[in-house]
């Protein structure tokens, strides 16, 4: 949250417990939020974690989005014995898919957020739009002036963890100035304002190696030269998944085991929280 007035500094007066309380005080059908004609979502949970489960920051909540996709009520097709069904579903109700999030607070206005990619779901941006929306009904109903502006933007990336959750890397690509094209060194070319990108050195490993050790050879080399802007790892964790991310401020990814209800398909949700606080 940056003061509204004053550019880049941290507002650090809004009261976030109190506006998580008032929210879950709200009718269910005062929460919906319409993304598109077809699509609406909602927080359907939103809980402060205990301090005592919470060690790198000052205090974290774990929540819930909600989204529904809806506009048709095709025929259901079995895919046992091929018979059809008419879909029992009202055409307003949509399939559900749920992003489990976590907002973790460096301070009252400097807080950070692991959220799951749910590919029907809502994206980050979303979630922003969301807690805006709210957060000005809430001040208008505290008669609160809003001196602030939320805005999202990168973490700093803590490679030393982010690599330690691979079991192998994969992949490095290592970002260079294009200004190198008319240097001694390549001497290639005096017209680089006309090339668009950085230059950019693609490494892979070998089949079912790990390029672990040159990834560290490289990181010490982006400290020590100013021509290499910065370096983006691929590798793979012990069940095969794959995370990508840049060794810079950068939006990170990466993947965890969740249980699934076999009888709904639906991440159980312990699991969800206990891993995500695991992630901070």
């Amino acid at each position: 949250m940056f003061k509204k007035k004053t550019d880049d500094v941290i507002f650090e007066d809004f009261d976030f417990d109190d506006f998580a309380t008032w929210f879950n005080g709200l009718q269910d059908e005062d929460k919906i939020f319409n993304l598109s004609q077809n699509k609406f979502t909602s927080m359907d949970h939103i809980k402060l974690i205990p301090q005592r489960e919470i060690t790198t920051h000052k205090k974290a909540y774990f929540g819930m989005m909600s989204t529904g996709n809806f506009g048709s009520r095709r025929n259901l097709k079995n895919s046992v014995d091929n018979s059809k069904r008419p879909n029992p579903k009202k055409i307003e109700e949509g399939e559900e898919q749920e992003n489990y999030f976590i907002l973790a607070f460096n301070s009252n206005g400097d807080i950070d957020m692991i959220m799951q990619n749910a590919g029907r779901g809502i994206k980050s941006v979303q979630l922003k739009n969301y807690l805006d929306k709210y957060f000005n009904i809430y001040l208008t109903n505290h008669s609160l002036t809003k001196e602030f502006r939320l805005v999202e933007g990168t973490v700093i990336s803590t490679p030393d963890k982010m690599i330690d959750r691979l079991d192998r890397v994969t992949k490095t690509k290592v970002y260079i100035d294009k200004s190198i094209l008319g240097k001694d060194e390549l001497d290639l070319a005096e017209r680089t304002l006309q090339a668009r990108e950085d230059l950019i050195i693609d490494v892979r490993a070998s089949r079912g190696k790990d390029i672990r050790d040159l990834l560290q050879d490289l990181r010490q080399k982006l400290v020590y030269n100013s021509k290499i802007d910065k370096l983006w790892v691929e590798g793979k964790d012990n069940h095969g998944n794959v995370s990508q991310f840049y060794l810079n401020q950068i939006q990170k990814s990466t993947y965890v085991t969740i249980d699934i209800d076999p009888s709904t398909a639906a991440l159980v949700r312990s699991d969800v929280r206990r891993e995500l606080i695991k992630l901070l």
